[in-house]
C-alpha cells in the first residue's frame, strides 16, 4: 500500500509525482497499469548519476542507444511518448531519459505480469545463444540465475535475454530491438553448429545457401556445394514471408488449427516451404506447433496411435535440435517435455485399447518415467511448484500403468482356464 510505499528510501520523488498526477490511491497498485512504466527509468537515470558502481558496470559495453530508441518508437510510441512526459517534470533532459530506457531495454530481465528487473549482477553476464544458464523471477522482485550444465572452473558465465529457438536472422533482429550485436560461437556460424537451422536448399545442387558473413546485411547467401549465391534480401524475404504464415497460424486457437493441413505442409512442402531444409527453424516452428495442438484440438481429444506417434516424433525431433543449439537446461525444454510425457501416457491408454503386448506397453511407461525425471529436477526447486506437480502426475500415471500391467500377467499367469471366475 502507500504506507509500504513511503518507507522506501528510493521511492520519495515516485510518490510525489504520483500525488501530482492523482494515482496514488493503494487500490490502484493491485491492478495492471503502464501508468507507473516511468518508475524503473527514473530510477536508472538517478543511479547513473549517484552509483560509481553501476556507472562503471555500463563501460563495459557500449549501448546502441539509436537503435535501441527507435525499436521503443515503434513498438510502443504511446507508452513511450507518456514515459518522456512524466519524466521531464524531474528536471531531466531528452539525453538523460533516452540512456536510461536504452540501458532497461539492453539488460532487462523479464519477470512475472509483463514487469522488468534491473539487476546489476546480470548486467556484467555476457551474452550468448548458446548459454550455461537459464533464469527466474521471484514474487519478491529479485532473480535467480542457475547454470543448465555442468560448468569447467574458469568457464565464462553467459545469458540469453532472447528466444533461442530462433535462427540467427531473426535473433538478430531481435537482438538489435535491446542494442545486443552477439559474437557468441552459433551466432558467427552461418550454419549454427552444422545443422542450416537458418539455411534455405539451393535450387541448383543438394547444397544449403547461408549467408558469408553473418550479421552484415550487404553479404551474400553461397551455397554449400556449388557456386551458386543469392542476395540477402532475396533470402530473407522467403524466411520472413513463411513466418509470417507460421505466426499467423500460431495466434490461432487450438480448435481452428488444422493439424492435416499443417502435416500436409511439412510433407508435401508446397510453394517456399520446398526451399527450406529438414531443420529449419520454420519447420521446427511448425512440429512445436503441431505438439502444442495434439491433445487440445476438440478431434484430437481421444488417444488415437497414429497421431499420438506423429506428437511424439515432433517433440523429440525439437528436443534432439535444440540440444544441438543450445545445449541443457531451459523452460522451453520443460514445456516440450511436458508435452512429450503427455504424448506418451496417451500412447499407453492407446496401445492397451489396440491389444499391443505387455512388453511394448511397459516400454512406453519406462519412458515417460526417463522423459519426466530430468525438467522433475530443474522444476522442483522453483518458486511456483505447479509444473513439477504435473510432472511428478505424469510420471505416477505411468509407474501406475505399469503395475497394473504387471497384475494382468501375474492373473493371466496363476488363471484357471475351466474356472470361468477368472
Amino acid at each position: 500500500g502507500v504506507a509500504e510505499c513511503r518507507r522506501q528510501f528510493h521511492s520519495t520523488d515516485e510518490c510525489c509525482l504520483l500525488k501530482s498526477e492523482k494515482c496514488c490511491e493503494a487500490n490502484k497498485f493491485g491492478e495492471k497499469s503502464n501508468m507507473f512504466d516511468f518508475i524503473l527509468p527514473l530510477r536508472v537515470a538517478r543511479l547513473i548519476k549517484s552509483n560509481a558502481e553501476f556507472a562503471k558496470a555500463l563501460e563495459v559495453e557500449p549501448i546502441d542507444t539509436k537503435s535501441i530508441m527507435e525499436a521503443c518508437r515503434i513498438k510502443e510510441e504511446n507508452s513511450d511518448k507518456s514515459i518522456r512526459e512524466k519524466l521531464t517534470k524531474f528536471k531531466l533532459s531528452s539525453d538523460d531519459i533516452e540512456k536510461a530506457v536504452s540501458i532497461i531495454e539492453r539488460h532487462k530481465i523479464p519477470l512475472e505480469g509483463g514487469a522488468r528487473g534491473l539487476y546489476l549482477e546480470t548486467m556484467r553476464l555476457t551474452h550468448s545463444c548458446s548459454p550455461n544458464t537459464y533464469y527466474m523471477g521471484l514474487s519478491n522482485g529479485w532473480v535467480v540465475v542457475k547454470a543448465n550444465r555442468y560448468l569447467n572452473a574458469g568457464e565464462v558465465i553467459t545469458i540469453c535475454v532472447v528466444p533461442n529457438d530462433k535462427c540467427n536472422y531473426f535473433r538478430e533482429k531481435l537482438l538489435s530491438e535491446v542494442g545486443i550485436r552477439c559474437s557468441c560461437p552459433r551466432c558467427t556460424d552461418s550454419a549454427e553448429f552444422g545443422t542450416g537451422f537458418g539455411c534455405l536448399l539451393c535450387t541448383q545442387c543438394s547444397g544449403m545457401l547461408s549467408q558469408q558473413k553473418p550479421g552484415d546485411d550487404s553479404s551474400k547467401w553461397t551455397c554449400s556445394g556449388c557456386p551458386s549465391t543469392k542476395s540477402h534480401s532475396e533470402c530473407t524475404a522467403i524466411l520472413d514471408n513463411l513466418d509470417k504464415q507460421v505466426s499467423e497460424l500460431a495466434a490461432k486457437p487450438p480448435e481452428e488449427k488444422d493439424p492435416a493441413w499443417m502435416e500436409q505442409v511439412l510433407v508435401e512442402r508446397p510453394d517456399n516451404w520446398k526451399l527450406l531444409p529438414p531443420t529449419s527453424q520454420l519447420i521446427l516452428d511448425m512440429k512445436r506447433l503441431l505438439a502444442y495442438t495434439y491433445q487440445y484440438h476438440p478431434q484430437y481429444y481421444f488417444a488415437k496411435l497414429d497421431w499420438l506417434k506423429k506428437k511424439e516424433a515432433h517433440c523429440n525431433f525439437w528436443l534432439d535440435l535444440m540440444e544441438k543449439l543450445a545445449p541443457g537446461w531451459s523452460y522451453q525444454k520443460v514445456l516440450m517435455r511436458y508435452e512429450l510425457s503427455n504424448a506418451k501416457t496417451g500412447l499407453i491408454v492407446a496401445m492397451k485399447e489396440a491389444g499391443i503386448p505387455n512388453t511394448e506397453v511397459n516400454a512406453v511407461c519406462y519412458e515417460v518415467v526417463d522423459v519426466v525425471e530430468e525438467p522433475i529436477r530443474m522444476m522442483i526447486e522453483e518458486e511456483d511448484m505447479s509444473m513439477c506437480g504435473v510432472l511428478k502426475q505424469q510420471k505416477m500415471i505411468a509407474i501406475e500403468a505399469r503395475e497394473e500391467q504387471k497384475t494382468r500377467v501375474y492373473i493371466n499367469r496363476w488363471a484357471d482356464e475351466d474356472e470361468e471366475e477368472w
